[in-house]
């Protein structure tokens, strides 16, 4: 196992002391409110996940400067070195993210905003409005894309997202053979008693699952008993 450190960016590291202010202010709370809000710590670690994985699942507008390196960037990156060195093999490769997707932050800001006030609901939730603002942003299909412009077929990566689920077993299938070369799903749709280790060359975890059970599912992938 390889562990790839990424400097965090200065929008990363704002954002996360913005964090640490929501929480501080929410630890001053009369018991009473807080029981009210005690939503409040969990909307903060989601959001803590998501901007340890990419500003853009806080902000789909916010800009990337060319050459900036992110954790999609740095995964794509890896998954060409590994396609490439098991390129006789047709080696495969499984790309795992639980948090992939911004989300629709409206009734969350408003919650937030009238336990809090405004100025903390802006923190948790800075968005970017008017013309040009992008609604959302998905995860699976920037790396998706950034993986076709370094040479990789597009028909040799599959989101598992996009597929229904009575066609997925000929996905698995079709990993096995060598036939699709990267794979990306959630923990729960391809971490689970799916069988995809035949040609497997690398697993990817751009996050964490909360539960070390799942980790190990994950891994199991790659890491089968009698291999």
């Amino acid at each position: 196992a390889t562990d790839v450190i990424i400097t965090p960016t200065k929008e990363v590291s704002d954002y996360i002391f913005n964090l640490v202010k929501i929480l501080k202010a929410y630890s001053k709370l009369d018991g009473k409110t807080k029981k009210e809000v005690s939503y409040i710590p969990l909307l903060v670690f989601n959001r803590a996940k998501q901007a340890s994985l990419d500003m853009r699942l806080i902000n789909p507008s916010l800009p990337i400067e060319k050459g900036q390196e992110t954790k999609a960037s740095r995964t794509a990156d890896e998954v060409k070195r590994i396609y490439d060195l098991t390129e006789e093999e047709k080696g495969s490769q499984a790309i795992f993210i639980d948090t992939f997707q911004s989300s629709d932050s409206k009734g969350a800001y408003d919650a937030v905003d009238m336990a809090l006030g405004q100025d903390f609901a802006e923190m948790l939730y800075p968005t970017a409005e008017g013309e040009g603002a992008k609604k959302r942003f998905n995860l699976y299909d920037e790396i998706k894309q950034l993986l076709i412009k370094k040479g990789i077929p597009e028909n040799e990566i599959v989101i598992i997202n996009d597929i229904p689920e009575k066609k997925r077993e000929q996905v698995f299938a079709d990993v096995n053979s060598g036939k699709i070369r990267v794979l990306m799903g959630s923990t729960q749709k391809i971490g689970t008693g799916v069988n995809i280790q035949e040609r497997l060359a690398g697993v990817h975890h751009l996050d964490a699952p909360p539960r070390p059970s799942d980790l190990e599912q994950r891994d199991g992938r790659i890491f089968s008993h009698g291999r």
